[in-house]
C-alpha cells in the first residue's frame, strides 16, 4: 500500500476496555469467528479452558447476552426501589398539600366567621354587612350610660310568664304596670343625692309574684360591663340575675350570667353557657384567677342511672348539654371571698362586678369588689376598689364626660373568673354573640326550686308539699314572709365601654 493509500486510510479507533459489543456490531466477520457463550453453544459439552479463560477475560460482557449478572440485578432491584419510593414520596406530598389546604380553608373559614361576629353594633336592629365595622383592640370608650332617671330607656320589659326552662313562680310585668306597682322606680337618696334604680316584686292572690324583667335595647359583640350594685335581692326561694343573652338564639349565641343569686348564696360566680365544643380544660392558667371552678357530682351513671357521688367533675365545659355535668350547668368560676354576693354583700353597703367580654385578647375576665365603709359610698378613696376603678365611677356620671377616667382593667388585679375564648382555644369566640343585658327577678323554679331544700332546709321542713323541692318552695314564696322584703335591686348605675 503506497504512502498516499496509508494516507487515506482512516485511523481505527481502539475499543476501551470493556467494549466488546462495539467491536462486534461493527465487524460481522469478527463476530462470527468468536466463541458463542455457554447458554448458545451447539455443543454440550463443558466449554474449554481456553474459552473459559477468554469469557472471563471479557470482562463478564459475554454474560450480557445470556443470564443476568448478579450485579446487573442489584442495580435493577435499586432502581426498581428508588422508583417506589419516589411514587410514594409523591404521593405523601399530595397528601400532605390536600391536608394543608383543608386546614388553611378551616383556618380562613373560622376566622372569617369570628371577623364577622365580632364586628361592633351600633344598631342593633341593622344586619351584620350593614353594619361592618373593624373589632378593635384600643383604650375603652364609654357607650351607655345606664343611670337615674335614663335608666330605664335602656331596657325593654317583657311582659308574660317566665321561659319554660326558667320556669319560675312568678308572672313579668310591662312597664306601665311595674311603674303603677312601684315595683319598678327611681328613688333619691335624701343624704347623698344620689339617684338608684330600684326593682322589686308584688305577691297576687293566685300565689306567682309579679315582678319584673328587663331586656336590654342594644346588642353586644364584646364590651366591659360595670355594675355598681347596692342592693341585691337575697334570700330563700329568690333566684335574681343580671346577665348577657340573646333569648332567641340560645345557646347558640351564648349567656354569661354576671350576677346570679340563688336563695341564701354568699358567694360570688360567674357561669357561661353556650353550645357544643366550648370546653375550658386545659386553656385556663390558674395563674389568671384568683377563683376556682364549681363541681359536679350526683351525675346519674351512664349503665346503672344511679347518682354517683364518688366522683367530683369540675365545671369547665360551657356546653349546656355537657353529658359529665348537670343539664345547663355550663362552665362555672367561684370567687375564692365569701362575702360577695347575697345578704354579706348587702351588709356592706353593696360592690361593683365588673364583666370584661374581651375576644380580641381570647378571655372573658370577672372581677368583684364589695364596699367596705357601709351604705353612703364616696368613691374618692374608697377602700376595696382600685384605684382606676374608683376614678372611674368618681367621673362617669358628669354631665359633661370631658373629665371622666377611662377604665384600665390591667390595673385591677386578677379577676376571680377567667375564660379563654377565640381561634387558638377550646372554645372559639362565635360561641357568644349578639347578646343583650338583662335584668330580672325570678323565684324558685329550675334552679333555686331544686335546690331549695338543700340551701332552706328549715322552709322546707315548715311547708313541705310531698317532698317535692320545688312544690315546697312555691308554698313558701305563696305565703308572702317578711324575708321577701329584702328582694329587691338597688342600682347605682351600668357603664358600659367598647374598645375604641
Amino acid at each position: 500500500m503506497s504512502s498516499n493509500e496509508r494516507d487515506q486510510e482512516p485511523t481505527k479507533k481502539m475499543p476501551a476496555q470493556g467494549e466488546t459489543t462495539s467491536l462486534l456490531g461493527t465487524n460481522p466477520d469478527v463476530r462470527a469467528k468468536l466463541p458463542l457463550p455457554l447458554s448458545l453453544s451447539p455443543a454440550s459439552s463443558p466449554p474449554s479452558s481456553a474459552s473459559t479463560s477468554s469469557s472471563a477475560s471479557s470482562g463478564g460482557s459475554s454474560l450480557s447476552m445470556g443470564d443476568p449478572s448478579p450485579v446487573a440485578n442489584r442495580r435493577r432491584s435499586r432502581g426498581a426501589l428508588c422508583c417506589a419510593e419516589g411514587i410514594k414520596r409523591r404521593r405523601a406530598l399530595l397528601v400532605l398539600a390536600a391536608l394543608s389546604l383543608l386546614l388553611l380553608f378551616l383556618v380562613v373559614h373560622h376566622c372569617a366567621k369570628w371577623y364577622k361576629a365580632k364586628q361592633v353594633h351600633e344598631n342593633p336592629h341593622l344586619s351584620q354587612d350593614e353594619i361592618m365595622k373593624e373589632q378593635n383592640s384600643g383604650p375603652y370608650r364609654l357607650v351607655e350610660r345606664q343611670y337615674g332617671d335614663d335608666f330605664f330607656q335602656f331596657y325593654d320589659f317583657h311582659d308574660g310568664p317566665d321561659s319554660e326552662g326558667s320556669a319560675g313562680y312568678n308572672v313579668y310585668v310591662g312597664k306601665e304596670r311595674a311603674m303603677e306597682l312601684g315595683i319598678a322606680k327611681v328613688v333619691k337618696d335624701d343624704q347623698t343625692g344620689e339617684q338608684f334604680v330600684h326593682m322589686s316584686s308584688t305577691p297576687t292572690n293566685d300565689g306567682p309574684r309579679e315582678s319584673v324583667r328587663l331586656e336590654g335595647k342594644r346588642r353586644y359583640h364584646d364590651g366591659l360591663f360595670i355594675l355598681d350594685l347596692r342592693h341585691m335581692p337575697a334570700g330563700c326561694g329568690l333566684w335574681p340575675a343580671f346577665w348577657l343573652t340573646d333569648g332567641e338564639n340560645w345557646p347558640n349565641n351564648g349567656e354569661i350570667d354576671i350576677v346570679e343569686g340563688i336563695n341564701d348564696q354568699t358567694i360570688a360566680r360567674t357561669a357561661m353557657h353556650s353550645s357544643d365544643r366550648c370546653d375550658m380544660f386545659g386553656h385556663v392558667p390558674p395563674t389568671e384567677k384568683t377563683g376556682y371552678w364549681d363541681t359536679a357530682t350526683g351525675i346519674p351513671d351512664s349503665f346503672t342511672g344511679e347518682p354517683n357521688f364518688d366522683i367530683k367533675v369540675d365545671s369547665d365545659n360551657c356546653y349546656a348539654y355537657a353529658s359529665h355535668q348537670w343539664v345547663n350547668q355550663g362552665c362555672v368560676q367561684i370567687s375564692e371571698k365569701d362575702d360577695t354576693s347575697g345578704e354579706p354583700l348587702n351588709a356592706k353597703g353593696g360592690g361593683v362586678y365588673a364583666l370584661e367580654w374581651d375576644p380580641v385578647n381570647l378571655r372573658i375576665r370577672s372581677w368583684v369588689f364589695p364596699f367596705e365603709d357601709g351604705h353612703n359610698v364616696d368613691y374618692d378613696g374608697h377602700a376595696g376598689l382600685p384605684s382606676n376603678l374608683v376614678e372611674v365611677l368618681s367621673t362617669v356620671n358628669k354631665s359633661d364626660g370631658s373629665s371622666a377616667v377611662i377604665p384600665d382593667t390591667d390595673t385591677w388585679g386578677l379577676p376571680y373568673a377567667y375564660f379563654a375564648v377565640g381561634p387558638t382555644t377550646g372554645c372559639f369566640s362565635d360561641h357568644f354573640q349578639n347578646m343583650q343585658l338583662v335584668f330580672n327577678l325570678a323565684f324558685c323554679g329550675s334552679v333555686s326550686g331544686n335546690k331549695f331544700f338543700q340551701d332552706c332546709p328549715a322552709q322546707a321542713k315548715q311547708f313541705n308539699v310531698n317532698s317535692d323541692p320545688i312544690q315546697t318552695c312555691n308554698a313558701w314564696i305563696t305565703s308572702d314572709p317578711e324575708e321577701l322584703k329584702e328582694a329587691y335591686w338597688k342600682v347605682g348605675g351600668v357603664y358600659v365601654y367598647e374598645r375604641s
